[in-house]
């Protein structure tokens, strides 16, 4: 039996895979790092109210076997570009470093599609740089998870995000066979395609592509 940490609870994709790992008995405990309550109560969740910014005041506290990192923003929801890194490179790497310290041998990040340090696109070469900085950190098992657009409801509008998960939902429907890499994929689909990667803990680096992420979902649902 583990205990699983999960960052980013609150979002689209970390609360789907809260629901997911509070159901699974292979997990005792689960901890969930949060600004404010996620108004969920279940007997294996533990919800710690941590200050990101102050993260090595309870660095002793983050005991897990697997971490799951689900955090991230966006451009129009924070502007300021020292506090767009720090929210999608500086606290996973933070977290990374001290849960690896105490213990934890597998962490699971969620990245992007789009992730290259060569692109145009800022947020997909931070994304690279992550992943990046992540593999020096020198996990026994690191799973990289590269969605596409993420389709689901989250709790604040993004107007172009609803526009293209409008246009996505039907053209989903034709994208079979190569295609399939470039769906759009809901929160929950990716989820349980981390938790059942977590469960077969590959040892070494890992990218999970988009495609492969719908199998590994399906793979969790027959099970």
């Amino acid at each position: 039996m583990k205990t699983a940490l999960v960052i980013g609870a609150s979002g689209l994709v970390g609360r789907q895979l809260i629901y997911q790992i509070l159901s699974d008995d292979a997990y005792s405990k689960v901890i969930a790092l949060v600004r404010k309550d996620l108004v969920l109560a279940h007997p294996k969740l533990a919800q710690m109210m941590v200050d990101f910014d102050k993260l090595s005041a309870i660095q002793d506290q983050l005991i897990a076997d697997d971490v799951f990192c689900c955090i991230g923003t966006t451009k129009a929801k924070t502007p300021n570009q020292a506090a767009y890194i720090r929210i999608d490179n500086g606290i996973p790497l933070e977290i990374a470093a001290y849960t690896k310290a105490i213990g934890a041998r597998q962490f699971l990040f969620v990245s992007s599609m789009g992730a290259n340090e060569k692109s145009m696109v800022f947020y997909s070469r931070l994304k690279a740089q992550t992943e990046n900085d992540l593999k020096a950190i020198g996990f026994e098992s690191l799973q990289i998870i590269r969605p596409a657009l993420l389709l689901g409801a989250r709790k604040e509008f993004r107007l172009f995000e609803k526009i293209f998960q409008y246009l996505f939902k039907p053209l989903n429907l034709l994208m079979i066979g190569p295609l399939k890499a470039y769906k759009g994929i809901e929160a929950i689909t990716v989820a349980k395609a981390m938790l059942n990667i977590a469960k077969q803990k590959p040892l070494g680096v890992h990218v999970w592509s988009n495609d492969v992420l719908f199998n590994q979902a399906a793979s969790t649902n027959k099970k």
